[in-house]
């Protein structure tokens, strides 16, 4: 299996020590959070891009995807008036220019909270355009706009992969797609908010499941726990994707929770893993 390692715990690092850790510790590419100080779609001019770029042939680590922060100030597509969505849509596609400039394959987002008042069917439109018009900027560039669920605390947009299932169809681009993150369909199932599992996504969305963030999971909240600290049947997962021919990537996605010791916890993370991996 292909894991990935995800540069947004290593914010108070260099951007070199998480490409020289994920060849050291034995991850087999990496996805870049496109946020300051690294990676910030705005300042990914041509000097900064051949940089990551000297970065990924250094190490022979490939950068697999593109993750720009959104859904939090300034940027979210989901809320605000006309020109705020507008705003949002040029600062995503001047992602997408980076995630092509950096040959990275995808620009992964998730479509934020729409607000309180937001109703269904105002929800849907906003989904279907900003889809539709994103992903025919991405064929463009030839690259893949992914979109990822998130639970239901964190949006109230796309939370279950039959949510996803639908938005991919309305926007009908082929250079659109979904992906999982096992966190949320662990967790809501837990809660009794969407009975889903991993094997869901799969029967939803076919060949449109086109990558997976896995961490463990406290079964809780929505926090992404370092593998073996949590309650995740992570095995079973693996499992799950072998068994369904899945062969794209998996990033472990280590964010803010593990920013003071990122090195420590992207080693804990792969080596977990691999050791899982070896009884499937």
């Amino acid at each position: 299996m292909k894991f990935a390692s995800f540069t947004c715990g290593y914010q108070r690092r260099t951007l070199e020590l998480a490409f020289s850790d994920a060849k050291e510790f034995g991850y087999d590419g990496i996805e870049i959070w496109g946020c300051r100080p690294h990676a910030y779609a705005y300042d990914l001019n041509p000097e900064r891009i051949a940089a990551i770029r000297r970065l990924s042939d250094r190490y022979g680590i490939p950068v697999i995807g593109f993750t720009p922060k959104v859904n939090s100030y300034p940027f979210n597509l989901m809320t605000g008036e006309r020109d705020m969505w507008e705003d949002s849509v040029a600062y995503i596609e001047r992602a997408i220019d980076a995630s092509a400039a950096l040959d990275a394959g995808f620009t992964l987002i998730a479509l934020g909270h729409a607000g309180d008042m937001a109703s269904p069917a105002q929800i849907r439109e906003r989904v279907r355009e900003s889809l539709t018009v994103l992903g025919e900027y991405a064929r463009k560039k030839k690259n893949l706009l992914i979109v990822e669920p998130l639970s239901w605390r964190e949006s109230n947009t796309i939370n279950t992969a039959r949510q996803l299932a639908e938005a991919l169809q309305e926007a009908g681009s082929p250079a659109v797609a979904g992906m999982c993150d096992t966190v949320v369909p662990f967790v809501q199932k837990r809660q009794g908010i969407a009975d889903e599992t991993l094997d869901t996504y799969f029967d939803l969305l076919g060949p449109k499941l086109a990558h997976v963030h896995m961490t463990d999971s406290d079964g809780v909240s929505e926090d992404h726990v370092v593998p073996g600290e949590g309650c995740a049947p992570l095995q079973d997962m693996l499992r799950t994707l072998k068994t369904r021919g899945y062969d794209g990537w998996i990033t472990l996605e280590l964010v803010t929770k593990y920013i003071a010791q990122p090195s420590l916890y992207a080693e804990k993370a792969i080596r977990h893993m691999r050791e899982l991996e070896k009884d499937i």
